[in-house]
């Protein structure tokens, strides 16, 4: 009588325990994903609509090289990388490729390289040499690029505002410099590599000085309108 006492007590002990331990897994669980909802809920709902803006490959976007350029006095040859899209019969449109990347090769030492990680769009590709010098060997690559849907219409098209970047000859040291630009009006060089660049930004229109060297922008400088009488 006694051992069945005792092994009804040690089996209750038992079942104590167990129950005990599994309602600790439970509400571990429990808090688990009650941290996970929280971190998602709390992140900056901006930064969450962003990343769903980086660019991506459309579908039915078909990527190919396009053309091939040598940057003057210099071993590199600059190639697009194109996307063109891609009609249900197999036929592509008659619009023009986007250019989506830039691939810089060494003609020299067979090395290459992207310009960006990720796909973008390149609206405007503008080789400079120093003072603007059509003769002389390529420093600077003045670029203008789109890389986020803007007006979000689903796609990355001409219509979003565009990025103003500078990126030396062989590819490095790429920076934007000037943003929501629409339409650049034209460069003009004031020294070895120093520019003026007069643009549409989304807001109004401006000029601003670039030190392409050191990659900053110098000064900006409103337009004003002639108002007459």
């Amino acid at each position: 009588m006694m051992r069945a006492r005792l092994w009804s007590r040690t089996l209750w002990r038992v079942n104590a325990i167990v129950v005990l331990v599994a309602g600790l897994l439970v509400s571990a669980a429990a808090v688990a994903v009650i941290v996970a909802v929280l971190r998602e809920t709390s992140r900056d709902p901006t930064a969450r609509e962003s990343v769903r803006r980086e660019p991506e490959v459309a579908k039915g976007d078909v990527f190919e090289l396009g053309a091939m350029t040598r940057l003057r006095g210099t071993p590199l040859l600059l190639i697009e990388l194109t996307s063109r899209q891609r009609y249900s019969s197999g036929s592509y449109t008659g619009e023009p490729a986007s250019v989506r990347n830039l691939l810089f090769y060494d003609s020299e030492t067979g090395k290459s390289s992207w310009l960006f990680a990720q796909y973008g769009l390149l609206t405007g590709v503008r080789p400079l040499a120093e003072r603007g010098d059509d003769k002389a060997r390529i420093r600077w690559i003045m670029l203008e690029s789109i890389a986020q849907d803007t007006n979000r219409d689903g796609r990355l098209t001409a219509g979003d505002a565009h990025a103003l970047g500078v990126v030396d000859a062989d590819g490095q040291n790429y920076k934007d410099l000037l943003e929501n630009v629409e339409r650049i009006l034209g460069v003009e060089f004031l020294s070895d590599s120093v520019v003026d660049v007069a643009f549409t930004a989304v807001d109004a229109d401006y000029i601003a000085e670039i030190d392409l060297a050191r990659r900053e922008v110098r000064k900006r400088t409103l337009l004003r309108y002639h108002q007459p009488h």
